[in-house]
């Protein structure tokens, strides 16, 4: 599977075991697109997943960009997600 860069990062933090589960959800993310997950093994009890536009490719890159911040904040909103840290 050919996931971004940011999200390959994240699963091989997560136990081998979890990552073929994590995996499906999360592919494709297209630019402007996030997506939410449990946080495992990390300190937090969520992480949301946001793939930001690739400027000079992704158009329209600041259109794309803000709809991370929307999505993620919309994300976090339905969980009750309280802080969130960009």
């Amino acid at each position: 599977m050919n996931f971004p860069a940011t999200v390959d990062r994240l699963l091989d933090r997560l136990d081998v075991a979890v990552q073929p589960v994590m995996a499906r959800p999360l592919a494709p993310i297209r630019p402007g697109g996030a997506v939410i997950t449990g946080g495992h093994n990390l300190p937090n009890r969520y992480v949301i997943h946001c793939l930001g536009p690739v400027y000079g490719h992704d158009e329209p890159a600041a259109e794309l960009l803000a709809s991370c911040y929307r999505n993620a904040l919309r994300l976090a909103e339905g969980k009750g997600i309280r802080s969130v840290a960009f």
